[in-house]
C-alpha cells in the first residue's frame, strides 16, 4: 500500500513540473501554436533576416561574422552579404566539400589566387661547356719553303692584333718573287705588273707590303708573319731558326670576343627549342653578370650512347675573356609551353591514382575536383579539364591529405 502511494506522488509531482515548464515556454514566447506552412514561413523570414545582417570581407569571403568589424587578415571593414551569399549553394554541399572556420582558415595560412587562362612558361637548364667559336679560329701556315729568323711576339696563351708581327721569314723564294715584280714595275707593262703581283699574294704575302714594295722598289730579305685577326694565340708550332716546308702550320689563333656554350639536352627538353631563341648564360664561380645569347644550333640527331641533343648558343664574351673555354656553363631558356589556365604547382595534389587541387566553394567549403594536368612549368601547371577560369585555387593539401 505505501508502494502505491509513492508512485502516485511522484505521477503527481511530475505533472505539476510538466505544467509549470509549458507555462513558462508560453510565457517566453519560445514556442507557439502555428500550422506548419506558418513554422516555415517564420523561419525562412529568420534566416533572411540574419543572412541580411551577416557581414563577409571582399577580399576573404570566409570571413563571415554577425556584426560589422574588420577582416583578421587584411583589415578590410566587412561588407553586408547579399542573401545569395549567406546561403549555401549546390556547389559548397556536394559529396567531397568541407567547410572549415574562418579562425582554421586562417590558422592554417591559406593563400588564393583566381585561376586565368595565361602563357605558361618553364626554365629550362642545361649543363654545358664553353667553347671556340670554330668560325673565329685562323690558322696561319708556310705557302713556301724557308726559315724562321726571328719571334718578336706570339707566345702561346698571348693576346695579339689584327696585323701584329709575329714572326720574321727568309724564303729565297720570295725574295726571287719580289725581285721579279720590281722588273715588272721597270718595264711598266701592265699584264707582266699584275702577273708578278699576283705570284707574291699567292706566295702569301700581304697586299699591304705589296704596295710598300712597289712604292720603295727594294728587296725585303724578311719578310714579317702578320696575325690575320686579333685574339689569343693557342698554339705556335715553329721555334727561331726553324726550317719551314710548304704547307706546314705555324700559329692557330682564335677570336675568343665570342664563344659558344654547348649543352646537352634530353629529348623531352630539346622539343620546341630552335634557332633564335634568347638564353642566359653564366658560369659558377664568376663574379660577372651572366651573358645573354642565341641558340644558334640545336642538333638534328641524338647521341647514340647519351640520348641528348646537342645545343649550340653564341654569347659575347666580356672584355676580359672571363668565360674561358672549357669552363663549365649554367645554360637557362625560357621555354613556353604554350596557352592554358595556368594552376600553381604548390596546389596540385598527385594521388598517385588522380590529380587533385583545392577550389573554393565560397562561405569556407573547400572540394577536391580532379584535373586533367598538362604540362608542368617551374611555378605552374596546365589543366586541360576540371578547372574553369575564374575559379579560386587553393593551396589547402594538409586537409586532403
Amino acid at each position: 500500500m505505501k508502494k502505491i502511494f509513492s508512485f502516485v506522488v511522484i505521477a503527481i509531482v511530475a505533472a505539476i513540473l510538466g505544467v509549470l515548464t509549458l507555462y513558462v515556454l508560453f510565457a517566453t514566447g519560445t514556442i507557439s501554436f502555428r500550422d506548419g506552412a506558418a513554422s516555415a514561413s517564420h523561419a525562412s523570414l529568420s534566416n533572411t533576416k540574419a543572412a541580411q545582417e551577416r557581414y563577409h570581407c571582399p577580399m576573404h569571403p570566409e570571413i563571415i561574422r554577425d556584426a560589422p568589424g574588420m577582416c583578421p587578415i587584411c583589415g578590410m571593414d566587412l561588407v553586408p552579404m547579399k542573401i545569395s551569399e549567406a546561403e549555401p549553394n549546390e556547389n559548397s554541399t556536394g559529396p567531397e566539400a568541407v567547410h572549415i572556420e574562418a579562425s582554421m582558415i586562417q590558422n592554417l595560412g591559406v593563400t588564393t589566387l583566381t585561376v586565368t587562362e595565361s602563357e605558361i612558361t618553364k626554365m629550362l637548364r642545361l649543363n654545358g661547356t664553353i667553347v671556340i667559336h670554330p668560325e673565329k679560329i685562323a690558322v696561319i701556315n708556310a705557302r713556301t719553303m724557308g726559315w724562321i729568323e726571328s719571334i718578336p711576339h706570339g707566345t702561346e696563351g698571348s693576346r695579339v692584333y689584327a696585323g701584329q708581327t709575329l714572326a720574321s721569314f727568309y724564303s729565297p723564294d720570295l725574295v726571287a718573287a719580289e725581285e721579279d715584280f720590281i722588273q715588272a714595275l721597270e718595264i711598266n707593262e701592265e699584264s707582266i705588273v699584275t702577273s708578278a703581283r699576283k705570284r707574291l699574294e699567292v706566295l702569301g704575302i700581304p697586299q699591304s707590303l705589296v704596295d710598300s714594295i712597289q712604292k720603295s722598289r727594294k728587296v725585303w730579305r724578311t719578310l714579317p708573319i702578320q696575325a690575320p685577326i686579333s685574339g689569343v694565340v693557342l698554339k705556335r708550332f715553329v721555334v727561331q731558326g726553324q726550317n719551314i716546308m710548304p704547307g706546314s702550320d705555324l700559329y692557330r689563333i682564335a677570336d675568343l670576343s665570342h664563344v659558344w656554350a654547348v649543352g646537352i639536352a634530353y629529348p623531352d627538353e630539346a622539343r620546341g627549342l630552335r634557332e633564335g631563341m634568347e638564353v642566359t648564360v653564366s658560369v659558377q664561380g664568376l663574379e660577372t653578370t651572366p651573358r645573354k645569347g642565341k641558340i644558334v644550333f640545336v642538333s638534328p640527331t641524338v647521341d647514340a650512347v647519351t640520348k641528348t641533343t646537342e645545343i649550340r648558343v653564341d654569347i659575347q664574351n666580356t672584355r676580359d675573356l672571363a668565360y674561358k673555354p672549357g669552363m663549365n656553363a649554367d645554360i637557362r631558356i625560357h621555354k613556353v609551353l604554350g596557352h592554358g589556365i595556368a594552376i600553381p604547382s604548390q596546389a596540385v595534389i598527385h594521388t598517385g591514382e588522380r590529380t587533385l587541387t583545392i577550389m573554393a566553394l565560397g562561405n569556407g567549403a573547400f572540394a577536391p575536383p580532379g584535373i586533367d594536368l598538362g604540362r608542368i612549368s617551374g611555378r605552374f601547371g596546365t589543366s586541360a579539364s576540371g578547372v574553369e577560369c575564374g575559379r579560386c585555387c587553393r593551396h589547402l593539401r594538409t586537409i586532403f591529405n
